[in-house]
């Protein structure tokens, strides 16, 4: 007993220490951060996340100070990252409105990222202004058009002619604007080894489920959790979408 006691305390003791190195280790990623040096707090902040003995509120400031330095250095995708992990999404579109557009104005896939999180926060109207903002090209109108949806507006006209509705992305915008179906956006998806097959499950997937329609929108978003994993705003709005439909629904 008094061997077992004491291999206990030792266990504590070394458990307690680290802990200690890594509370160290995070004050001073944190004076790195305040110092402007992103580099080496990024550095101190990935060995603390690394070693994961933090409690869950100083787990939690890692990942938002990790994220804003992200943000500090153009990097959105870690920055976002960072951000969901501490559960920090209302802070993340803030962020990126004073960080990262301060930092980098001209670049309008910011707002894009931005129309996202207010899209997971359910702010719809918001989501609708930054998709406006991000960008003119198929696959924010897209979003653009969902985002209408949503909030039970008609869809906008495209604003290009669709001289051939085979080549894409035409077949999912002629599909949103009612001139064809599922079945021919997914069969000219399946001629080609591009990233067809993700965007046409997500975005008829995300069609369905802005209309109501669970039982057809769910297996699509699961084909998009599989079919997206190299596209990591779809590949995270297909899993945050999936996560909202109830358990059991659409079997």
């Amino acid at each position: 007993m008094k061997a077992r006691t004491l291999a206990a305390l030792l266990l504590a003791g070394s458990t307690m220490s680290a802990r200690a190195a890594s509370y160290n280790d995070l004050n001073i990623g944190i004076f790195y951060f305040t110092q402007g040096d992103l580099n080496n707090a990024i550095a101190w902040f990935d060995k603390v996340i690394a070693a994961g003995d933090l409690n869950p509120d100083l787990m939690r400031v890692a990942h938002l100070d990790r994220g804003k330095a992200h943000l500090y250095r153009g990097e959105v995708d870690a920055a976002i990252t960072d951000y969901a992990a501490a559960g920090r999404l209302e802070v993340a579109v803030s962020d990126l409105g004073k960080i990262a557009l301060r930092t980098f104005p001209e670049n309008p896939r910011i707002f894009f990222e931005s129309g996202l999180l207010n899209w997971q926060l359910r702010r719809y109207e918001d989501a609708l202004k930054d998709f406006s903002r991000g960008g003119s090209d198929a696959t924010s109108w897209l979003w653009q058009q969902l985002a209408n949806v949503r909030l039970g507006k008609p869809v906008s006209p495209y604003g290009k002619d669709l001289v051939d509705e085979k080549i894409w992305p035409n077949p999912l915008v002629a599909f949103y604007l009612g001139k064809s179906d599922v079945q021919a956006v997914l069969t000219s998806a399946q001629q080609s080894q591009g990233p067809e097959a993700c965007e046409a499950a997500f975005f008829v997937g995300q069609w369905h489920l802005a209309h109501g329609d669970t039982i057809a929108g769910k297996p699509l978003m699961q084909k998009a959790a599989s079919d997206c994993r190299s596209d990591p705003s779809k590949l995270r709005i297909s899993k945050f979408e999936l996560e909202k439909i109830p358990e059991g629904a659409a079997r």
